[in-house]
């Protein structure tokens, strides 16, 4: 498939393209890439990256970094127990990117300077297809999202200071996602975890807390 155009004059172009193609999805986020002269703020809720993920985002990022771009990334605390995934934020800390984690992401998001943010067209089938968004408003409300999530997410590889609980970060998400009644099943796929693994922890956690 191509290019589908969904423009919405009435809110100042805020929709300019859907891409359904891999390739394509490929092309549109290196071309946003290109257009930045500020910073790149990444929402990641993957969880751990394949080598494939990998070998193609540190492509991307590359002619980004050479620029001096600066990038903020927040990954899932889930990619803490992967190894490959922990060798890439080393890149990524190399070049320059700061990363820090969350127990849980409410979406993926690609945010260039001001100026663009690129979302999922359907957030339940991840990255087949994507959204541009170019209207202020929105951009300022996504802005803002992200630099909240920023305030309260652990810097990778550091602990919490003055974190005097006995629960650690992703342990308490997974304990308030229980208690709004999730199952082991969505809470896994909010968390980036198998369904077995949230099952485990759950277990440990209890254990912890008697």
């Amino acid at each position: 498939m191509g290019f589908e155009s969904s423009v919405d004059s009435s809110v100042g172009n805020s929709i300019t393209s859907l891409v359904y193609s891999g390739d394509e999805i490929d092309k549109v986020i290196r071309m946003v890439g290109q257009e930045t002269q500020h910073e790149i703020r990444t929402f990641a809720p993957g969880g751990a990256h394949t080598d494939e993920q990998i070998s193609l985002t540190q492509a991307r990022n590359e002619g980004i970094y050479r620029r001096g771009i600066r990038s903020r990334t927040i990954y899932l605390s889930s990619v803490r127990n992967d190894k490959k995934t922990l060798e890439h934020v080393r890149w990524l800390n190399e070049h320059g990117s700061e990363v820090r984690t969350v127990p849980t992401l409410p979406i993926r998001m690609i945010i260039s300077d001001r100026t663009s943010a690129i979302l999922p067209s359907n957030p339940a089938l991840g990255m087949q297809g994507v959204v541009i968004y170019r209207d202020p408003a929105v951009l300022i409300s996504l802005g803002a999202l992200f630099e909240l999530t920023w305030a309260s997410a652990s810097p990778l590889g550091l602990t919490l200071p003055n974190d005097n609980s006995p629960v650690a970060e992703d342990d308490r998400a997974l304990l308030e996602l229980l208690a709004l009644g999730n199952i082991d099943k969505e809470i896994g796929k909010k968390m980036g975890l198998s369904e077995r693994t949230v099952g485990r922890k759950v277990a440990n956690v209890m254990d912890q807390l008697n």
